[in-house]
């Protein structure tokens, strides 16, 4: 019996132990409960501090787009263009005390994964300065709120402000010395013609007929004087039947290949005096650079950028499917010559998505052949094709009114004007439609073995049909805006 009573004892003075213990576990459970909830709510307002934040700089970014298409800012598609140095926004802004206030409609909504309104861009205000190279100075205020409903401002979670300065700095992109230039050979016999500007090559040239020449040149003479067109390249030239060379030797070359003075050895007397300063062979040539990232990156950021594959068709934004397949370049492609926007730019990618890969030593093995023909398209800006082109008739494109360098401040009238601005292929080109050009047209080259003699050539531009190229004399200083313009955005405060 008293065993059983001290064994029954030191069961229930365990009791108070455990009712200790659950208590104390219970209120470590409740601790760390209550921890684990603030650093979830800490955590949650940083993460949507910095979404606040990152919306809040894109304002500035924001302004970048209208800046580089300002037809896209519909309360006033002027107030962005480039003409005379965005003068209409620096009217708008004239002081740093002045305020353009941007409408609410034309704020950015930020959505999720599952197409949700998370945020959105609550304040965008363009203010002046006075500090030389700054555009502007952008404060916009960013906005994360609670339940996904970012047309109820009242709702907002957090918010965050930030104040940039948009500065504006030439660069030397896009300058072009002459209407052609390839730097690899040049086929420019028949119908071809060239005026205003010059014709460039690194291998060798066959040139226009006589006649073509003939008229290209007194139509290509400045109001000042200045003849406007020459023919130059680094290798040799080669005339066709057209300008019945005289005497020997038997070839129809008119020059010494070890004299680069111009027509020096040029045995018709009176194709020399009318032509001795327009044909120049064995000259060093400084030819200009398009760099293929930099174009890639500014299509991607503010143009347009297509992948191509083997076959030879075109992606739009480099999504290889049936969807995205450009089936028809002239509503692809198409702007309106009276578009009052900036200049576009269209970045067409190897098969790889590389560089073409050829030079002197490799054939070039990454480039598609890409033939375009039918429709009536006005391209304008860059149109930058890393392909071999094939491009044949070209429709019925619009007419294109330009100012005419041949007179003081007259304009001449270009029909059926294909592209405006640079046309650039990076591998060969053969233009055997009626493509018309106001800018230039630059071909880089194709490595092959073109004549069998187990050597690589570099292989450029071939014009077998009637097509034309007006030099766009201002492309000498560089490209209009926006390629002549980059923009830097810089951090001024956040709050």
């Amino acid at each position: 019996m008293w065993k059983y009573l001290k064994k029954s004892t030191q069961r229930g003075a365990m009791m108070p132990v455990c009712i200790f213990l659950l208590i104390l576990s219970a209120m470590v459970a409740l601790w760390l409960a209550q921890t684990l909830l603030d650093y979830g709510q800490t955590e949650r307002r940083r993460r949507e501090l910095t979404r606040a934040f990152y919306m809040a700089e894109s304002g500035a970014f924001e302004v970048i787009n209208w800046l580089y298409t300002p037809s896209e800012y519909t309360p006033n598609t002027s107030l962005f263009n480039a003409a005379g140095g965005y003068a209409n926004l620096k009217a708008a802004v004239p002081t740093p005390d002045s305020v353009l206030t941007i409408p609410v409609e034309m704020l950015p909504t930020f959505t999720n994964s599952q197409s949700e309104s998370i945020g959105r861009i609550t304040s965008l205000e363009l203010m002046g300065s006075d500090e030389a190279g700054v555009l502007c100075r952008v404060r916009s205020v960013g906005t994360v709120f609670n339940d996904k409903d970012a047309d109820n401002p009242s709702d907002a979670y957090v918010e965050r402000t930030v104040e940039q300065d948009i500065i504006v700095g030439d660069t030397e992109e896009g300058e072009a010395p002459g209407a052609i230039v390839s730097k690899g050979t040049i086929i420019a016999g028949g119908s071809v013609e060239v005026y205003w500007g010059e014709v460039w090559s690194r291998g060798a040239m066959n040139v226009p007929s006589k006649n073509h020449v003939t008229s290209m040149y007194y139509d290509s003479v400045k109001y000042d004087g200045t003849k406007l067109l020459a023919f130059r390249t680094e290798g040799q030239f080669d005339f066709d039947s057209t300008w019945k060379p005289y005497g020997p030797p038997a070839s129809q070359s008119w020059f010494d290949p070890t004299n680069p003075t111009p027509c020096d050895a040029m045995p018709n007397a009176t194709d020399r005096a009318n032509f001795g300063d327009v044909f120049y062979q064995n000259q060093t040539l400084e030819f200009p650079e398009y760099p293929y990232e930099f174009y890639k990156n500014y299509a991607i950021h503010h143009g347009r950028y297509y992948s191509t594959d083997a076959a030879g068709n075109m992606y739009r934004d480099g999504i290889e499917d049936a969807a995205h397949r450009v089936t028809d370049w002239e509503s692809e492609f198409d702007i309106p010559p009276d578009y009052d926007g900036n200049w576009n730019a269209i970045f067409v990618d190897t098969i790889d998505g590389n560089p073409p890969n050829g030079d002197a030593t490799h054939a070039t093995t990454n480039v598609a052949t890409i033939r375009l023909s039918g429709g009536a398209p006005h391209t304008r800006g860059v149109f930058y094709l890393n392909a071999n082109v094939e491009l044949f008739g070209v429709g019925d494109p619009p007419s294109l009114t330009v100012p005419d360098p041949t007179t003081v401040d007259g304009n001449f009238t270009i029909s059926k004007c294909m592209h405006q601005g640079l046309f650039l292929v990076n591998g060969k080109m053969i233009n055997a439609g009626n493509m018309r050009v106001y800018g230039s047209v630059y071909v880089d080259g194709y490595w092959e073995d073109a004549d069998g003699d187990g050597t690589l050539d570099r292989v450029g531009y071939e014009g077998t049909g009637t097509p034309t190229v007006y030099y766009d004399v201002r492309l000498g200083d560089g490209f209009p805006a926006p390629l002549t313009t980059g923009f830097e955005v810089r951090m001024w405060q956040v709050y």
